[in-house]
């Protein structure tokens, strides 16, 4: 059976794209419901400073962090280990996603009001 290449690329290309969405998805979720994203909204915070604040364990949220939610957006110190970086949001995020009552927000990220 002959295969075409650049359809299979194609396809694997999407599938690919699709399945990180979902993962990202839960991984937003998750966020808005434990509180991450309002903790975060002042400034940054290392990952034991969220958990602190969110009292949720340390090791839980770094493993978010690492999921790539918010490692791709900001470290603002240049260090070797993820638990020793601070992590923020930025502040378009903070509309969307922490305040409840503005516009744009949909009680919960994804979840319609």
């Amino acid at each position: 059976m002959a295969v075409n290449e650049a359809r299979l690329n194609a396809f694997l290309g999407n599938a690919v794209g699709d399945l990180g969405a979902a993962i990202g998805a839960v991984l937003i979720l998750l966020g808005d419901e434990l509180g991450l994203y309002r903790a975060l909204a002042p400034g940054p915070l290392t990952s034991a400073e969220l958990a602190n604040r969110t009292g949720t364990q340390e090791r839980y949220i770094r493993e978010w962090l690492a999921a790539g939610q918010l490692t791709s957006v900001a470290g603002t110190a240049q260090a070797r280990f993820l638990w020793l970086k601070h992590f923020r949001i930025p502040n378009s995020w903070v509309l969307t996603i922490t305040l409840p009552r503005s516009r744009p927000h949909a009680d919960g990220p994804l979840m319609p009001a």
